[in-house]
């Protein structure tokens, strides 16, 4: 998926999501496939991905982020 795709699904994604006028909650999940979709993503991906990335970026297994101490 090119720059310019890229661009183009992130407008149409605004553009529909713009005129939502429901709760944050209720369409939570819905919200983020299609924000995924618009970067080319498949959620099934990125899930399964997801939890080893966050382990690489310092969070430990209960959510929160460790911080190494700088000396």
């Amino acid at each position: 998926m090119t720059a310019e795709d890229i661009k183009r699904n992130l407008v149409e994604f605004a553009r529909k999501w713009s005129l939502y006028d429901g709760s944050e909650r209720a369409e939570a999940q819905t919200f983020l496939n299609e924000l995924f979709a618009a970067y080319g993503q498949d959620r099934y991906d990125i899930g399964s991905r997801s939890w080893s990335w966050l382990l690489s970026l310092g969070f430990n297994q209960r959510g929160y982020r460790v911080w190494a101490r700088r000396m």
